[in-house]
């Protein structure tokens, strides 16, 4: 079975994402950021190399939020957006921020989309490997 991806027709797409250069693999991505735009990683859970989201200017009011064992300080702007936590194994947890809750619920989450546009995915969907 042969399986086509369309990195211009992702069902979810993203214009940031902070990556653990520790955890991207061989080689390890240069110039990875662990913070931007009002968005920071505190933790990532073992299977978590990092989150993406479409960015947005920063209140600078912020909230902390637990997602499956990572942890993240997340401005409160992003409240209500779309924002989803990469998997070391590929793909992603998809969720919702929201500032009022420390931890997201199962109920607020789509587990294990493989049909997600970053930035990487793009660069690597250009540049003819994948």
């Amino acid at each position: 079975m042969v399986i086509l991806l369309n990195i211009n027709m992702s069902i979810y797409s993203f214009d940031t994402i902070l990556l653990s250069a520790q955890k991207t693999g061989e080689p390890n991505l240069i110039g990875t950021s662990l913070s931007a735009n009002g968005v920071n990683t505190v933790s990532l859970s073992t299977l978590d190399k990092g989150i993406a989201f479409n960015s947005l200017t920063p209140l600078g009011s912020t909230t902390t939020i637990n997602v499956e064992g990572s942890v993240f300080t997340i401005d409160t702007v992003y409240t209500g957006s779309v924002m989803g936590l990469a998997k070391t194994t590929g793909g992603y947890t998809i969720f919702t921020a929201n500032s009022a809750l420390a931890t997201v619920p199962l109920s607020a989450k789509i587990l294990d989309q493989i049909d997600v546009g970053d930035p990487q995915s793009r660069r690597k969907y250009l540049y003819g490997y994948i």
